[in-house]
């Protein structure tokens, strides 16, 4: 079950990371779940979500 899950936040990521290059609206919500740890619960890194990790850091 846990897994599936994972792979549902991983999708949903995705989708909020892609967005969030047109949509700054999605981009807030990407970082929430960022800070609320579900992109290191999931595993998963992709250009823009270092991206946006990375304008956190700044």
């Amino acid at each position: 079950y846990q897994e599936r899950r994972d792979e549902e936040n991983r999708f949903i990521l995705m989708n909020l990371c892609h967005e969030s290059i047109r949509n700054p609206q999605a981009k807030k919500v990407a970082i929430k779940l960022i800070n609320n740890g579900h992109l290191g619960e999931v595993g998963w890194k992709c250009s823009v979500c270092e991206a946006i990790q990375g304008s956190l850091n700044n």
